[in-house]
């Protein structure tokens, strides 16, 4: 019995010896910790998980390695500042995981100013915008960066001369946002005259008026520039001779504004003559009038021009043959009045024709009549011009088949009439119904196909847009007609062998609103790629020096781009606030002319050898490659930017900062791109704007540009108004889209695509050269 019992003993000495002298059963995972490491711009929910169940998971947040006596995680992690989050993962019997490690940073997000830097009339109450109410912004009004011990803003900051602002967001233990700088300048407005300058005919008093406070006017009327030892306006300047009136606005410490010009002359109102000129049935006395005091008026009969020496004008001038009377005004101290004059002669009244013409089922008795006293009515009815020599008209006449009389009359020692007709028609006739136009007449915000149409078989139908009666002779209608612009319709049916319809009138008032374009100021900036490393389409880097223009502070919008073509060729076919896509460089350049027409712009695009009305462009013109379009830079309508005006633009022209994106080195607060797009575009304007107010220059859509697409030529001098190769295969596109990675949204990057491709990527946006008249 005792042996047995230490044998059972022995055998569970061996197998707990076994038991403990087992191997693990494998390693624990590693944890795994969301989100990643990276700089963020809001406190981070921190979870940490691992792919093994029943686990143990240990963390530390200052740095060190964690153990099994660190905090154990159960619930997520709240982090707020800049912390490194480390993390193993224990089970018993397993071999714990290696460390994870989570490094989270903490940036202060942009801050705004509003208004922006510009150039304004009166003072300004700029408010600094912040999107985190712990945000502590500090300022400078002095030009220098703000730092934690400059001033802290609290409320609205006065400016009320030339300054420059320049704002920080600090927030503890976070990394400070970027400086925001808003240049202000102050200029004195325009003074305002209040009599237009041109031709009159009386004496003035000119009043004058600045809107800007405080100001003292100086002016001159010699046609020399205003400075501040010339006169100083107190009272209306009397103007009683010819001269030019020149003003300025002056006020401490503000810009000088612009000069105001107006030029003023005195002249003598010319004549006038009761009756007026025309052919009269007996002699008239013609009583000649002038408005300008103390003038006189002096007068000929033989054709020639009336000067100093002329007849005198006392009486009326009776009228005894037909006569070229003229006559001029004189004042001493003025000008000259223009020469009147009118023809003046006698004639033997047209015949009247009862009934006048026109359609009949029956015949038709027809009378001759004359007021003027003896005169003799001769008439025809085979469409020759009555004579002296014609039939003598003395009895009413029969008009049994279709016949046109001309009468005409005559009188010893008269002028013969002019002749009179009248055309009638015996057998009845159907009439053309009215056309009848769709859309239906009235007010649209968008461009209009407009069809006409006429119930009458085989009817032509004719129409003017000038305001004239249609004709037969007027334009045919064929197909519908494109209005981007207010018109109004005239339309008229016609069909051999049938009256003509009434004259139907459509009136379509086209009203389409475009936001107004921002002024570029021009400069001299580097183009290519200044920030890190880029392509190498991107250097040399180069000056390139720019001309002002001005530019749409974003992408043509859908219902931009269909209030003008009538058409939305968008794959992203979601709202009016969508930029269009879908559009090729052909389309783009349609556009601008279009548009320029629609708002009485001098269109830039010109069509080699086809003018610049798109309508008249060959066929295919929009569809094969070419280089026949001609941009005329000097006109003032709507067209592509050049590459080199959009780089500069999208960097914040003469306000930039340099940043890698337009407007921030953070491409999340200023574009759409792949990472963050949801594969698509957006409505325009949702991202932060660049320093110009320009929104979406990185990112959304690639943006078509004027250039041909080539490499840069290296220059030691500044390039000027560059506008690209005079030819190459394909155009520039530049600010990347809503798919592309974020090396594509740089301020510096380059594309190029065929004039004729069309994609869902592509877009674009308008500017205007400054032109001087």
């Amino acid at each position: 019995m005792a042996k047995y019992l230490i044998g059972i003993a022995l055998g569970c000495l061996i197998l707990i010896a076994c038991e403990k002298t087992s191997a693990p059963l494998g390693i624990v995972p590693t944890p795994e910790i969301s989100p990643l490491s990276g700089t963020y711009l809001s406190t981070q929910t921190v979870t940490i998980d691992c792919a093994l169940e029943d686990v143990i998971i240990n963390y530390t947040l200052d740095g060190t390695d964690p153990t099994s006596q660190s905090s154990v995680y159960s619930t997520p992690l709240q982090i707020a500042q800049a912390t490194t989050v480390k993390s193993i993962a224990r089970k018993k019997d397993w071999k714990t995981s290696q460390t994870a490690v989570a490094v989270y940073y903490f940036l202060v997000s942009s801050i705004y100013l509003s208004p922006e830097s510009g150039t304004f009339n009166s003072p300004q109450y700029v408010t600094i915008y912040t999107v985190d109410s712990e945000i502590t912004v500090h300022y400078t009004l002095d030009g220098t960066e703000p730092s934690e011990i400059s001033p802290v803003y609290a409320s609205t900051i006065l400016i009320d001369c030339n300054t420059v602002l320049k704002a920080r967001g600090y927030k503890e233990n976070w990394i400070h946002s970027e400086i925001v700088t808003g240049t202000f300048e102050f200029e004195t407005l325009t003074p305002d005259f209040s009599q237009a300058e041109g031709l009159y005919y009386n004496t003035l008093a000119v009043a004058l008026d600045c809107q800007t406070p405080d100001t003292d006017i100086r002016y001159t009327i010699d046609d020399s520039d205003p400075t501040e030892n010339s006169a100083l306006y107190a009272e209306p300047v009397a103007v009683n001779h010819s001269l030019t009136l020149k003003a300025r606005a002056f006020k401490t410490n503000w810009n000088l504004g612009q000069i105001a010009t107006s030029e003023y002359e005195l002249k003598v109102t010319a004549p006038s003559f009761t009756p007026l000129p025309a052919t009269f049935t007996q002699e008239p006395a013609v009583t000649i009038f002038c408005p300008t005091p103390l003038a006189a008026i002096r007068f000929t009969t033989n054709g020639s021009d009336p000067d100093a020496e002329s007849d005198l004008y006392t009486n009326p001038v009776t009228i005894s043959a037909n006569t070229l009377l003229k006559a001029k005004a004189f004042r001493a101290g003025w000008t000259l009045s223009n020469t009147a004059s009118g023809n003046y002669n006698l004639q033997v009244s047209a015949p009247s024709i009862a009934p006048p013409g026109g359609s009949f089922a029956e015949p038709q008795t027809v009378t001759l009549s004359c007021p003027t006293p003896g005169a003799q009515i001769r008439y025809t009815l085979d469409n020759t011009t009555p004579t002296e020599n014609s039939i003598l008209y003395q009895n009413p006449i029969l008009i049994s088949t279709s016949k046109t009389i001309i009468a005409k009359t005559f009188k010893t020692g008269w002028n013969s009439s002019s002749p009179a007709s009248a055309s009638f028609t015996i057998i009845p006739l159907q009439t053309v119904s009215t056309p009848v136009f769709d859309p239906a007449p009235g007010e649209y915000g968008t461009s209009q196909s407009v069809s006409i149409s006429c119930a009458t078989q085989g009817a032509v139908i004719t129409y003017t847009t000038d305001g004239s009666e249609p004709t037969s002779t007027s334009l045919i209608y064929m197909s519908p007609i494109n209005v981007y612009q207010t018109t109004t319709f005239k339309a008229k049916g016609f069909k051999t062998g049938w009256n003509p319809s009434p004259t139907a009138v459509a009136l379509y008032n086209i009203n389409i609103y475009h936001e107004p374009l921002i002024l570029v100021q021009g400069g001299t900036f580097s183009m290519g790629c200044t920030y890190g490393s880029g392509d190498d389409d991107e250097f040399p880097v180069h000056q390139v020096t720019l001309s002002p223009y001005y530019i749409s502070n974003h992408e043509v919008r859908q219902d931009e781009y269909s209030a003008i073509t009538g058409s939305n060729p968008s794959q992203f076919n979601y709202g009016p606030e969508y930029p269009v896509d879908n559009v090729c460089f052909f389309d783009a350049v349609a556009y601008c002319n279009l548009r320029s027409v629609y708002e009485q712009f001098m269109p830039c695009y010109e069509y080699s050898g086809y003018g610049f009305n798109v309508a008249d462009w060959p066929l295919g013109w929009n569809t094969s490659f070419h280089n026949n379009i001609i941009c005329h830079f000097d006109f003032d309508g709507y067209r592509l930017p050049t590459e080199a005006e959009w780089e500069y633009a999208a960097r914040g022209g003469m306000y930039s900062n340099n940043y890698n994106y337009a407007g921030s080195n953070n491409i999340n607060t200023v574009a759409w791109y792949g990472s963050n797009s949801n594969g698509m575009s957006h409505p325009v304007g949702q991202k932060a704007p660049n320093e110009l107010g320009l929104y979406d220059m990185s990112g959304n859509l690639w943006e078509i540009c004027w250039d041909w697409y080539g490499p840069y030529q290296a220059s030691t001098e500044p390039v000027v108004d560059p506008q690209g190769p005079p030819y190459a295969s394909d155009r520039v596109f530049r600010g990347g889209m809503w798919q592309a990675a974020e090396n594509y949204a740089r301020v510096a990057n380059r594309s190029h695509a065929s004039p004729s491709n069309v994609a869902a990527t592509y877009g674009f946006r308008v500017v205007r050269s400054i032109v001087s008249n």
